[in-house]
């Protein structure tokens, strides 16, 4: 499977480092540290992720959106998943994070 996301001006996927398969013009990647910073990211390397994350932002012109493709390097299975339905926090297998919002 493929995730497809398509972003307006301004707005700003965050996705697990090497999942990128292909993305538009005007999309501008960003490698970043997890939220929480320099800890956050020694917990992710900990636990076998990337210690880094890549932010994916739109700087086209308004009224365009931009396209960014997403996948896994093992056959899985990709699914929505809102976190306000779950409380707020979900607890995952090793390598389930694909991508989200940056907010």
């Amino acid at each position: 499977q493929i995730l497809e996301v398509e972003l307006e001006p301004g707005n700003t996927l965050r996705a697990e480092s090497g999942s990128m398969l292909y993305m538009t013009s005007g999309i501008k990647m960003e490698a970043t540290l997890a939220e929480g910073g320099l800890s956050s990211g020694f917990k992710r390397m900990l636990t076998g992720q990337n210690m880094f994350l890549a932010d994916y932002t739109y700087e086209g012109k308004e009224g365009t959106t931009g396209t960014v493709g997403l996948g896994t390097d093992f056959p899985s299975k990709i699914l929505r998943l809102n976190l306000e339905e779950y409380g707020g926090k979900i607890v995952c297998q090793k390598g389930a994070y694909l991508a989200g919002s940056s907010t």
